[in-house]
């Protein structure tokens, strides 16, 4: 439960909130705790933040090198198409949380339990959804997902990169041709993964189910520096990419238990 309230742009300059704002805030934020200190189930998709991944990137990273780990911007974004994403948890937490999709946030150098958990994981048939540049997921997890990265791209400019949908099943009525902003990621799927959509011919969302799993990988477009740029630019298409995303994750959302039918607890970390 929270243990306190964090409003960005509370401010504008120096013009402080009115009081009529204040009491606005203050009855619908108390309201909200009120309403989840009565929560015992939580359902749809979990994001699950690496800390080893992003303590190791602030460690050894240079400052203009990134693997698209910004998983609360591009949640936010697909969320938007819609996916109820509605808790989040921790790597190390996971073999204690039970949810109806994890969504991991780029995994590379975890671990070893950390890597085994969430191998299991991927092997049981638990939804998996992995989130960042190819390079940044780790190669065990990326060949569980039917894929292999390319050459290294992290540091590379970003530039508008001609897209393709190949699943057009996955969104009713999304443009085939698009435009994103990405930085060159060469990759390939294997034939299980069932490819999504592709960024100058290299796959870039892919969907596996073979042998019972169930687990999709996205390197989503690029939009941390790109200034002034309208949204609408950056997104690509008017959001196709995400709304893509947001499709891959209703299908594997589509027909998992609920946590009452499974007689567990789904009360999050």
């Amino acid at each position: 439960m929270p243990a306190g309230t964090y409003i960005s742009w509370a401010n504008q300059g120096d013009r402080l909130l009115s009081q009529q704002d204040v009491r606005f805030l203050t009855n619908n934020i108390n309201a909200a705790v009120t309403d989840a200190n009565q929560t015992t189930e939580v359902f749809g998709p979990t994001l699950v933040y690496a800390r080893d991944a992003m303590k190791w990137q602030i460690e050894h990273a240079s400052p203009n090198h990134d693997l698209n780990e910004w998983i609360d911007e591009q949640a936010a974004s697909v969320i938007k198409w819609p996916v109820p994403i509605l808790s989040s948890t921790r790597v190390e937490w996971i073999p204690q949380v039970q949810s109806d999709l994890f969504v991991l946030q780029t995994p590379s150098h975890l671990s070893s339990s950390h890597l085994a958990s969430l191998q299991k994981l991927t092997n049981s048939g638990q939804p998996v959804a992995i989130f960042g540049r190819f390079e940044g997921v780790d190669e065990s997890l990326l060949h569980l997902a039917g894929m292999r990265a390319g050459a290294a791209s992290a540091s590379s400019p970003l530039k508008v990169c001609a897209a393709t949908s190949q699943a057009p099943e996955v969104i009713k009525n999304v443009t085939t041709n698009l435009n994103v902003y990405c930085r060159p990621e060469a990759a390939s799927a294997s034939a299980d993964a069932r490819i999504v959509y592709t960024v100058q011919d290299s796959p870039r969302l892919t969907i596996d189910t073979s042998g019972g799993k169930r687990i999709a990988v996205w390197s989503p477009p690029d939009f941390r520096s790109m200034g002034s740029l309208p949204l609408s630019q950056i997104w690509g298409n008017t959001g196709a990419p995400y709304a893509l995303a947001a499709g891959v994750l209703n299908d594997l959302l589509n027909g998992t238990p609920s946590c009452t039918q499974m007689k567990l607890t789904c009360a999050r970390r």
